[in-house]
């Protein structure tokens, strides 16, 4: 694997014509592949916190990422407490609840107080 970095100044229009050519090198053709770079601390989609992966989760029950209660983002308007008012299939009327910092904000944003410290597991560990 040869991993090469560049500046392109065109937003992506030097990348999308390099992906479309072989690169010869060492006699040897190759066809470029775009690389993304993988959060090496993930949040999980299961609890909604920081450091590990829905697969490594062991969590008994899903945490919302809107509201932080006990139930999928998908079923949110339907069994949220806080939008059982609300007509079903309306936009939730309230801000988001992060469930892992309780503040104003999805559990996903990554300026969450959590979300900057995912890799260091004693300051979670302190905080949960």
């Amino acid at each position: 694997t040869i991993l090469v970095q560049f500046a392109d100044v065109k937003k992506g229009a030097l990348l999308r014509k390099l992906l479309r050519h072989f690169i010869w090198y060492g006699g040897w053709s190759f066809m470029p592949r775009q690389f993304y770079v993988k959060d090496k601390h993930p949040r999980c989609g299961k609890c909604q916190r920081w450091g590990h992966g829905t697969r490594q989760c062991w969590a008994d029950r899903p945490t919302c990422v809107y509201c932080g209660e006990n139930h999928y983002v998908e079923d949110h308007s339907d069994v949220a407490s806080c939008c059982q008012s609300a007509a079903s299939g309306q936009i939730c009327p309230h801000p988001p609840k992060c469930a892992n910092c309780l503040q104003e904000h999805q559990a996903s944003w990554r300026g969450c107080s959590f979300a900057k410290h995912a890799g260091d597991q004693n300051w979670i560990r302190n905080k949960y």
